[in-house]
C-alpha cells in the first residue's frame, strides 16, 4: 500500500495527525511535510523532520564547536543567572525547541510536564542516538542538555514555572517532581556537546565573564538580597553623603558665607 504515491501521501498525513495529537502536549507545531512515505524511516522521523527550526546554513558546525573550548562551557542554574541580570521568557506560538538568547533574555517555549512528556522525550533522544548520524541535529537530546544546566534545584524549578518555561501537569504543589524527572532525562541522555544552541551558551557565558555583570551579581546577591540588607545599604549611602557634605562641601560654604 505504501509503494503508491497517493497511499503513501495518505499514511504521511495520518501519522502527521497521530503525531501532533501526541506532541501537542510538547508545543509541537509542524513546520513542512514530505509526501512520500520513503522519505522517513521512522514514525519519530516525521515528529523529528518537523523540528526543525534553523536553516543548515544558520547552524554552528560540529567541527567548529570540537575546536572551540568556549563552547563547551555550560551554563549556570537560572536562580544564578538571575543574579547575573538575566531573564527568562516563555515564547508563544513556537516549537519546544525554539529557545532564543537575546539582550540578556533567554526566550524558551513552555514545556507541559504531564504522564507523556518523559516518555515522548525519551523516545525521541532514542531516535536521535540510534538513528541519525554522528553530526546529525540532536534538538531533543541538546534541548534536555539546556534544560539540565537550567535546573539544579527546586529553586530553579519554581523560577522557571513564575516565568511560564515550565508548566507542573503532575503535581503543582511539589516542584520536587519535576526536578526529578529533569535529573532522570539527564541521566539517560548520551548527548555530550552542544551545537545546536551553541550560540546561547557562548552569549550566556560572555555575559558572566564581563566585569561589569559580575560587580552587579555580587551587589545584587550581597546588598539586595532581603529588605534589611537594603535599608541598611541605603543608610550607609545616606551616612557618606553626610560624610562628604561635612568634610568637603560644608567647609566651601562657610568660605563662601564669610
Amino acid at each position: 500500500m505504501t509503494n503508491s504515491g497517493k497511499d503513501g501521501k495518505n499514511l504521511v498525513t495520518m501519522m502527521s495527525f497521530m503525531i501532533r495529537h501526541a506532541f501537542g502536549r510538547l508545543n509541537f507545531i509542524p513546520r513542512r511535510l514530505s509526501s512520500s512515505i520513503e522519505t522517513y524511516s521512522h514514525v519519530l522521523g516525521l515528529a523529528h523532520c518537523n523540528w526543525l527550526t534553523h536553516k543548515p546554513n544558520d547552524l554552528v558546525n560540529r567541527d567548529t564547536v570540537r575546536n572551540n573550548n568556549a563552547l563547551y562551557k555550560w551554563i549556570p542554574c537560572a536562580t544564578r543567572l538571575k543574579e547575573f541580570g538575566v531573564a527568562f521568557e516563555r515564547m508563544e506560538e513556537t516549537n519546544l525547541f525554539d529557545a532564543k538568547y537575546k539582550g540578556g533574555v533567554l526566550r524558551m517555549p513552555g514545556l507541559i510536564i504531564n504522564d507523556d512528556s518523559e516518555t515522548l522525550l525519551r523516545n525521541l533522544m532514542a531516535y536521535e542516538k540510534l538513528r541519525l548520524p554522528e553530526e546529525g541535529l540532536k534538538y531533543a537530546s541538546e534541548y534536555i542538555l539546556l534544560l539540565s544546566c537550567l535546573v539544579n534545584s527546586e529553586e530553579d524549578v519554581k523560577l522557571l514555572s513564575r516565568c511560564g518555561i515550565l508548566v507542573n501537569k503532575l503535581d503543582k504543589t511539589k516542584d520536587k517532581v519535576v526536578l526529578r524527572l529533569i535529573r532522570r532525562l539527564e541521566h539517560s541522555n548520551s548527548c555530550a556537546q552542544v551545537c545546536f544552541y551553541s550560540n546561547i551558551f557562548e552569549e550566556i557565558n560572555q555575559r558572566i565573564q564581563n566585569r561589569r555583570h559580575r560587580w552587579m551579581r555580587a551587589i545584587r546577591k550581597n546588598v539586595f538580597k532581603d529588605p534589611w540588607h537594603v535599608i541598611a545599604f541605603m543608610v550607609g549611602v545616606l551616612l557618606f553623603m553626610m560624610q562628604v557634605f561635612q568634610l568637603v562641601l560644608l567647609p566651601v560654604w562657610l568660605g563662601f558665607s564669610k
